[in-house]
């Protein structure tokens, strides 16, 4: 049947672009979904449906369709060289999201509910067997050419639509249509991917062997479907010849006899670790496959495309409806990105370590998790696969909390049962939110929660009391009430709050009661009908409110706009702090568990304790902490130093007031470790290009001094910040704060700065940027371990991105790496020391050459650009 009039056309009837169908549909929007075959695919690709995608399936009212067709199952067991089980990674709470954690599923099964549910939809048009020609995005549509299949020759046909969406896979039509490219890579080794029938595995879950040998995975299914997956050795078979069926049974000899036609799919392929340069072009947005691919190894391939789905859609049908202004799917990228690149991380990461075909390696990493995992902690690190990328957004359709004591902005809430006593029923969650916006107050008062509502009118949001402490309120207020104990502990953070739920479940925004928070970021409809703004082609573009809330967004300085350089005078006030160094610094990463792990492993720092939002504080020895890791795009959240100077903390303070800074107390949990027992005082200030700058008084650091040759460092010792505008961060920093010039480059465009006896704690780079962190350091005992380091580095797959060199400045020696977030991490040892209370220092200027800033070769660091000849 053919239904006109779609608001909505998607390009791809496989899992990803039948789901979006799905969730506009059920959101009251008309689709076309143009497939180029002439049915659902038959191959069994993916094999994997977690938790939150089954909760998608439940909010586009599949979530019983999809049930019938998967292994409600238990995560992966992991298995060593040997074949001995390792651990079982499995749900840290079971049922979060209403639904079993990891299910293994046929993707044939999947499709055929997804289509059958499509085509009996009144608001959906099928178009089998039609070929996307080409996509034209406009300034109010989008023209999408097409023809059929059984009319190869035809010029085409054409549909327009409000908005087009990309789900046409990983060779997309869509995405070339536009322009985009794809980054990342795509591994070499092949492997032989088998889905048999008639199979006695009945595990309910994964089965990943790290024997170097030959990596090999097995993933039973329903009504004894399995697959097997092994990795093939030189001349075994490549994608482009295929799998013969001697290769089959050799493989699968130690585990089954098979016969030919107890094959169901056999085939050879590499995989691919791709994300798509742009996921938006004006009108035309990129899901699933055709925004990303990753190795199989995570099994989120297609969740994360589910992901995309439930992200973009609500936001597609809110601003159809007029409840949101266009510009609102701008956040779209802004909000997916960093965890899918995450993800992709964390599955080649995967790939690395368990699928190693290095002995040396494999045998070294099987000590280690026999030797580690003895620790409770580590082990529910693993088990409780703390190392996945926490879905959490910091940046986007957000309203960022003003109240410290708050609960997390971006996270998303689980759906826990409760009792509804409007109804007198136990339901889950979602059951009573339904498809929209939802008000919840945690413990409030029943007027509070009226009068929130009222603020939310045109968001028409489904608003409930949440009950706390085992008590009702006695007004009859519609109210929530526990009944099993995750109710109370999913909404544990935002006792004595209100909080705004997004339709995806994430948490738009939280407020203490009678502190209205500003709407503005949540772009709701305005009068006018803005286009969502697009950095390419000819498509129209408005200035917006600013919506992305995280620190990590950085206003670009084209070189024409860059302000002119000129030599750094040393400020009147530079000077006054001498006993002051480097403290703590937070970083943003997607990853925290994957971030955690890398440092843990190569620099030696444990987790002190965890934080809100499922953050994580490290450090050494049993002191104060050295680095904070929150969820969140790649960027800087904080520095710290920490003041030692006689009446240091009073003289800052009234610096800083006297110059007109606002200042904030420091939180007493940064103050982790006070000196002597006797609480520490701390302020917060925020430097001239937006980065937020903690100073404190002593701090206890037991341990944290005790070098381990390649193993840890000596100490965290400076942080050199990006910037585009040098002198206003040197007059603040040296002016305002204390710090004194230690040496610059001529031109201006870098500066380093000394508040004790280190040439300097920190340094400010001009990269374009602002605000973030260019690079920080650690110092090493001894020179000479250099060559351990490097050693180490390149042991634990650790690429050397700049170095071994001598800085000029400084004249310390140094090598950068990277952590898997991206950021740039030094080494250092013999930096250059100042005896001020000896002798009076004038600031030095060097060349801007590279030789300036490398001794030994005048290279640069890949990935600015300081010196003259290098712009």
């Amino acid at each position: 049947m053919d239904r006109t009039g779609s608001q909505v056309v998607v390009v791809g009837a496989g899992p990803v672009g039948m789901t979006a169908a799905a969730l506009l549909a059920a959101r009251g929007v008309p689709v076309t979904v143009l497939e180029r075959n002439t049915a659902t695919s038959d191959e069994p690709k993916a094999i994997s449906l977690d938790d939150e995608a089954l909760r998608v399936y439940q909010s586009a009212g599949l979530a019983n369709r999809i049930l019938r067709v998967i292994v409600p199952g238990t995560g992966t067991r992991y298995y060593n060289s040997s074949g001995t089980p390792v651990f079982q990674a499995r749900s840290p709470r079971p049922f979060r999201f209403g639904y079993p954690f990891k299910n293994p599923f046929a993707q044939p099964d999947l499709e055929c509910e997804l289509f059958a549910h499509l085509a009996d939809h009144p608001l959906v048009t099928l178009r089998m067997g039609t070929e996307v020609l080409d996509v034209r995005p406009g300034p109010e549509n989008v023209e999408v050419s097409y023809r059929s299949a059984s009319e190869p020759e035809s010029t085409g046909q054409i549909i327009r639509a409000r908005y087009v969406l990309g789900c046409d896979g990983g060779r997309s039509t869509v995405r070339r249509a536009l322009g985009i490219d794809m980054s990342g890579r795509s591994y070499p080794e092949p492997w032989l991917v088998v889905d048999v029938l008639g199979d006695h595995h009945d595990e309910r879950y994964g089965m990943h062997h790290a024997d170097p040998a030959r990596p090999h995975v097995l993933i039973p299914g329903l009504r004894g479907r399995c697959r097997y997956e092994f990795l093939l050795h030189p001349g075994e078979g490549d994608p482009e010849t295929g799998p013969d069926f001697a290769l089959i049974r050799r493989l699968l000899e130690p585990f089954r006899d098979i016969t030919p036609d107890q094959v169901e799919r056999a085939v050879i392929y590499r995989f691919h670790a791709l994300v798509a340069d742009r996921w938006q072009h004006g009108r035309v947005f990129l899901m699933g496959d055709a925004a990303h691919m990753m190795p199989p190894f995570a099994g989120q391939g297609l969740n994360s495309g589910i992901r995309d789905a439930a992200n973009l859609c609500w936001k597609l049908a809110e601003v159809l409806d007029g409840r949101l202004a266009p510009a609102a799917l701008d956040t779209y990228e802004a909000e997916r990105r960093a965890h899918a690149e995450a993800t992709v991380r964390l599955s080649e990461r995967l790939r690395r370590i368990v699928m190693s075909t290095d002995e040396r390696f494999a045998r070294r990493r099987d000590a280690y998790l026999v030797d580690t995992l003895r620790n409770p902690e580590i082990r529910a690190f693993y088990e409780e696969m703390r190392y996945r990328p926490p879905h959490v957004y910091r940046a986007g359709l957000l309203v960022p909390a003003e109240d410290q004591a708050c609960g997390p902005v971006g996270a998303m809430i689980g759906q826990p049962r409760a009792f509804d006593t409007s109804t007198g029923r136990t339901v889950l969650l979602d059951e009573f939110t339904g498809t929209g916006w939802a008000l919840f107050g945690v413990g409030v008062a029943p007027q509070d929660l009226t009068a929130a509502a009222g603020l939310l009118g045109a968001l028409s949001p489904r608003a409930a009391l949440i009950a706390i402490d085992d008590r009702m309120p006695r007004n009859g207020a519609q109210c929530l009430v526990d009944v099993d104990g995750q109710l109370d502990a999913e909404f544990a953070p935002y006792r004595g709050q209100l909080l705004l739920v997004r339709p995806d479940h994430s948490v738009a925004a939280v407020w203490m009661p009678g502190r209205a928070p500003a709407l503005d970021a949540l772009r709701l409809a305005a009068s006018d009908d803005r286009q969502p703004t697009s950095t390419t082609g000819d498509h129209p573009s408005h200035t917006v409110p600013l919506a992305l809330t995280g620190a990590g967004h950085r206003k670009e300085i084209s070189p024409m706009s860059r302000p002119d350089r000129t030599a750094l005078p040393q400020p009147e006030g530079a000077g006054a702090l001498r006993r002051t160094g480097t403290s703590h610094i937070g970083l943003r990463v997607p990853d925290v568990g994957l971030a955690a792990e890398f440092y843990g492993r190569i620099l030696g720092l444990h987790v002190h304790s965890e934080l809100d939002g499922g953050g994580l504080r490290l450090g050494w020895g049993s002191g104060h902490h050295v680095l904070d890791l929150t969820a969140g795009h790649a960027s800087l959240d904080h520095i710290g130093f920490e003041v030692r100077d006689p009446g240091g903390m009073a003289d800052l303070e009234k610096r800083f007031r006297d110059a007109g800074h606002d200042l904030a107390e420091l939180a007493p949990s940064y103050l982790d470790c006070p000196f002597g027992g006797k609480p520490a005082k701390g302020m917060v200030v925020t430097d001239p290009d937006g980065n937020t700058v903690h100073f404190h008084g002593p701090v206890h650091r037991e341990g944290e001094h005790a070098a381990d040759t390649a193993r840890r460092p000596v100490r965290y010792q400076h942080v050199t910040l990006s910037t585009a505008d040098v002198p206003a961060m040197v007059a603040f920093y040296t002016g305002v704060a204390g710090f004194r010039l230690s040496d610059q480059l001529a031109d201006g465009s870098f500066a380093w700065m000394r508040s004790d006896r280190d040439h300097h704690s920190l340094a400010v780079v001009e990269t374009g940027q602002r605000g973030g962190i260019d690079h920080y350091s650690f110092d090493l005992a001894r020179w000479d371990d250099f060559k351990s380091w490097c050693d180490r580095l390149t042991d634990e797959g650790v690429n050397v991105t700049w170095g071994p060199g001598r800085h000029g400045p400084g004249n310390n020696l140094f090598v950068f790496f990277d952590d898997p977030a991206g950021n740039h991490v030094e080494l250092s040892a013999e930096m250059e020391k100042f005896h001020d209370d000896r002798v009076t220092y004038v600031p030095r200027s060097w060349e801007p050459v590279p030789v300036s800033v490398n001794l030994w070769g005048g290279q640069l660091a890949t990935w600015r650009k300081t010196s003259e000849g290098n712009d």
